[in-house]
């Protein structure tokens, strides 16, 4: 891994939000570590564990724009559902 690797780079300031890039590259070290399983490398394991941490610092939560994130359309469930659900009759949630 190469300097330039590292998530976030701590001379750009903690207060600037983490860039698309920075979230990529973030996002490619956590799939080499989890292909590599049990045997990753704990010290990087751990720079990754930091990395994280610093970026995730980083979002303002106020500056996240609920309307930007997309979670499909809304589900309708008919009337009956519960009665045509199994887990939802034993659970009791028949009418």
């Amino acid at each position: 891994m190469t300097t330039s690797d590292r998530t976030p780079d701590p001379d750009q300031g903690p207060e600037r939000a983490p860039s698309v890039a920075e979230i990529a590259a973030l996002t490619r070290r956590l799939r080499e570590l989890s292909t590599a399983g049990r045997s990753a490398d704990p010290a990087a394991r751990a720079a990754f564990l930091a990395d994280k941490q610093a970026l995730l610092a980083r979002i303002d939560p106020a500056r996240i724009d609920p309307g930007v994130v997309d979670h499909g359309p809304p589900v309708e469930l008919a009337d009956d559902a519960a009665d045509e659900d199994p887990a939802a009759v034993d659970a009791g949630w028949s009418r």
